[in-house]
């Protein structure tokens, strides 16, 4: 005889014989199984069902929804794809935001959406994602700015419904004052940067801040 307890609490009992024929049960023990496998079963179906519920967009595409593939050709370009090698006109394929291909002879995908960067040249490079770059001196006068000063806090002189402390600059948008510096922009291209994050790094509540090319062009990407 085997004695267990089931979930439910109740106590199953199983008599096993000496013959070859099936084991059998007594008590409530079918009755018990039934019950408790119907639970089981009911349990399962629910979470499968909660499962599948998570896993819907329950928002609607915010924008007008591209039904395209994703696919981006970028054609004619002169490519650098890693230290030393240059590949003249050549394609990139992008599809979802990720590099397919890249060659001289790669095959534009059918409807795609092509580009020609004749006379451009793609290279990888770093992202700063932390820089002031092109923004001016922050109204406190800190040079290095970022760096935590001590002493009093100084209140804002600003007219309007500002905030009284200097440091809550929400207001701020990045893109108004930005200003291309080719100086600064230099040196950064050196060290293998293509483009950054500015903004001004001082203050509690700082603003917006801009997504730029570090390119002698436009600073727009």
């Amino acid at each position: 005889m085997l004695l267990c307890r089931l979930p439910c609490g109740q106590a199953l009992c199983v008599f096993f014989t000496t013959t070859t024929g099936p084991l059998r049960q007594q008590g409530t023990a079918s009755q018990i199984n039934g019950a408790s496998m119907k639970k089981i079963g009911l349990l399962l179906s629910v979470l499968l069902l909660l499962l599948k519920l998570q896993a819907q967009e329950t928002f609607p595409y915010n924008g007008v929804y591209d039904h395209r593939e994703g696919w981006y050709a970028f054609t004619g370009a002169t490519i650098v794809s890693k230290a030393g090698t240059v590949m003249k006109d050549a394609t990139m394929i992008i599809r979802d935001g990720r590099i397919v291909s890249v060659g001289s002879s790669v095959k534009v995908p059918a409807g795609a959406v092509v580009v020609d960067l004749s006379g451009y040249y793609i290279y990888p490079s770093f992202i700063d994602l932390y820089s002031n770059y092109g923004m001016p001196e922050s109204p406190s006068g800190t040079a290095a700015a970022g760096r935590r000063q001590r002493g009093e806090q100084p209140l804002t002189s600003k007219q309007g419904a500002y905030a009284w402390n200097e440091a809550i600059r929400s207001e701020f948008q990045a893109h108004e004052v930005f200003r291309h510096d080719e100086k600064t922009a230099k040196p950064l291209r050196e060290q293998g940067f293509g483009a950054l994050l500015s903004q001004q790094l001082d203050g509690i509540s700082r603003g917006s801040a801009a997504f730029v090319s570090l390119g002698a062009e436009a600073p727009h990407t």
